[in-house]
């Protein structure tokens, strides 16, 4: 176990020079950068531009507009805004070769004051990049890319500078944009703003400028004074500090968000048995007043969950603790203030605080909607900035917040999930450089008993590789909380615990992308007799030509010789990423633009070709309802003369 602990560190590397060669030097490239009017930004532009560079800006307004041959506005929350965009660009032959997103390099303090504030700041650092790797999905676009976000006072390198703990946010798109859209390359910069019109401003753009057109290695990047560095993982052993003091005190009272489940329910059972704790337990969903308990319980079987938390209450008690349960949304500034004033009122105190509680959710970029990506975020986002304005004047012993591996890693279908835990890692460097409270983000690997995760993901290869990394290295609950005590006894802001390699993890995020998937079902395919007959199946052959090039499509990207009119995509074992690979070849087959969502609602051969039918007929005549209309007298001779003639 000592050997568990890792640290996210950052090492000193070379400065590049726009005097050496690159790309830049070699040919002018396409530059799409989103900005707003900042001195800092505009010098950038105009350096890309002195460099003979081909710049399109694009600025944050209400609408997608142009305001001259290469400068245009979008609504930033708005994906058709991004889509008119790429599609303008794309008529005009300037598709991007490299995209820089420059909406988080501004110089900011603290956290969003209100939730209006906070909206903000995730509509610039996560939702705006979100949408822009889903409009480039949907363009179709396959030619190598380089889409590079900069940020300013995000990352802790050498001290104290991380002042803006939401923008790292883009963390959880910039590690897993590449994982799920193979040839895009995202990378992070950040900065600190300078000075104007100082030495060290025009030495900054200057790297920048080299930084942006070199396709270096390294993924995420710091630029401080005058030096480079990148991020790395180093190995931090931590022996057993058996006799150390611990930072819980015996008696003390603890908050625990999450309580009655998982980490958070594992920790506090320690601390009932070993701390005589008083515990101030919420969980999201309702627990009935505890007069209530004895008839809940006498009325409802042994398998109903609130009877499940009540007991797991009672158990609590039994080991010696005093709990308070509340029911209640982590997320809302409210809830958690009730359950802070009620904690201090029946305890008198808080003595800590775990912050355990979250939403698992998981989808392709491609897939995700604001709202999905809003449950995953909310609770450790919103619920961390609840804790913090609730307890501002509470002193407390310690906060710990369960973070996650993937804030490092990335993975494909965590990009929210990945996002959510990079702001906790932020938040604890931020919080430990300005107040006196030991704040640590823990990124756990998984769980034994967190069996979650190898459903999410509906993907059988990665599903079956989730599950063999939880039966090997999975953490049990008695090793959840002897690490815990361990990081207890040092002064880290953030450290991850993993039993596995971690550092080869680190290093090596390709081994869970969406490109190494399919090359897995690509094999598996190959070796398994690609054109395997389906046995004892009775199908409807394809009706039409449309339907036999939609089935013929099908057999290629599925591996399966006998394909009828009536088979369903999903049935025959087609997912999320496989339907994504679908709609670039029904576009070659049948020129259609179609989108990923109208797959799933029509999944059928059948359906799909009176889908692509639809589209056509839509194209060439306009609205199908009024086409319909048009000819609903009509006899079927003088339909197909009619028809005969428009496509003429």
């Amino acid at each position: 176990m000592a050997d568990w602990f890792y640290l996210p560190s950052w090492k000193r590397s070379a400065l590049p020079q726009l005097s050496a060669p690159s790309e830049l030097k070699e040919r002018t490239l396409n530059w799409l950068l989103f900005t707003d009017e900042s001195r800092f930004n505009s010098r950038l532009i105009q350096r890309l531009k002195k460099e003979g560079q081909n710049v399109n800006t694009v600025f944050m307004a209400g609408q997608f507009a142009a305001l001259g041959e290469q400068a245009y506005t979008i609504n930033p929350g708005a994906r058709d805004d991004y889509e008119s965009l790429l599609k303008e660009l794309r008529a005009k032959g300037q598709v991007p070769h490299v995209i820089v997103h420059l909406l988080n390099v501004k110089t900011e303090d603290g956290l969003p004051a209100d939730a209006a504030a906070m909206a903000r700041s995730q509509e610039m650092s996560f939702n705006s990049l979100l949408l822009l790797a889903q409009s480039l999905g949907n363009e179709n676009l396959t030619a190598p890319l380089r889409l590079c976000v900069m940020t300013s006072d995000m990352q802790a390198v050498v001290g104290a500078e991380l002042r803006a703990p939401v923008k790292a946010l883009v963390l959880g798109p910039v590690r897993v944009i590449s994982q799920e859209y193979p040839h895009i390359i995202c990378r992070s910069i950040d900065i600190i703003v300078p000075q104007e019109e100082t030495r060290e401003e025009e030495r900054l753009i200057e790297h920048l400028v080299a930084e942006l057109a070199a396709d270096r290695p390294e993924r995420v990047v710091a630029y401080r004074g005058q030096h480079r560095w990148t991020q790395s993982i180093e190995s931090l052993r931590i022996d057993d500090l058996a006799g150390e003091r611990l930072r819980w005190r015996d008696g003390g009272v603890f908050l625990i968000t999450g309580g009655l489940e998982g980490i958070g329910y594992a920790l506090a059972e320690h601390l009932a048995a070993e701390a005589r704790a008083r515990l101030v337990l919420t969980d999201a969903a309702a627990i009935p007043q505890r007069e209530e308990w004895a008839g809940w319980l006498a009325e409802h079987q042994d398998d109903d969950e609130v009877s499940g938390r009540i007991r797991k209450v009672l158990a609590l008690e039994e080991r010696g603790a005093l709990v308070l349960a509340c029911g209640g949304d982590i997320s809302e500034p409210q809830h958690v203030q009730r359950v802070v004033d009620e904690a201090l009122k029946r305890f008198g105190q808080i003595n800590g605080v775990i912050h355990t509680e979250e939403r698992l959710g998981a989808g392709l970029i491609q897939l995700r909607t604001q709202e999905m990506s809003d449950a995953v975020l909310a609770p450790k986002i919103k619920g961390t900035l609840a804790l913090d304005a609730a307890l501002k004047d509470v002193p407390l012993d310690f906060m710990i917040l369960c973070s996650s591996v993937f804030s490092c890693t990335g993975g494909v279908g965590m990009v929210d999930y990945c996002a959510a835990n990079a702001f906790l890692d932020a938040y604890a460097h931020y919080k430990t450089a300005s107040s006196e409270t030991f704040t640590l983000s823990i990124g756990w690997d998984i769980w034994r008993w967190n069996t979650r995760f190898d459903s999410l993901i509906q993907m059988p290869e990665i599903q079956s590789q989730f599950k063999l990394l939880r039966e090997k290295f999975g953490i049990t609950r008695h090793e959840g909380v002897e690490v815990l005590k361990r990081l207890m006894a040092t002064s880290l802001s953030q450290a991850v615990v993993s039993p596995q390699d971690f550092q080869a993890a680190f290093e090596q995020p390709n081994a869970l992308t969406a490109a190494a998937y399919l090359e897995q079902v690509e094999k598996r395919r190959t070796d398994s007799a690609m054109h395997q007959q389906r046995a004892g199946l009775d199908d409807l052959p394809p009706q039409n030509e449309t339907e036999r090039v939609v089935a013929e499509i099908w057999k290629n990207l599925l591996g399966i010789e006998q394909i009828g009119s009536d088979d369903n995509f999903f049935d025959l074992g087609g997912h999320s990423l496989l339907a994504i690979q679908l709609l670039p070849r029904l576009r070659s087959a049948f020129d259609v633009e179609l989108s990923i969502g109208s797959l799933f609602e029509m999944p059928t051969v059948s359906g799909m070709a009176a889908l692509i039918l639809e589209t056509q007929i839509e194209r060439e005549f306009g609205d199908m309802d009024l086409l319909l209309d048009s000819i609903e007298n009509l006899s079927p001779e003088e339909v197909r003369e009619r028809l005969a003639a428009e496509l003429q």
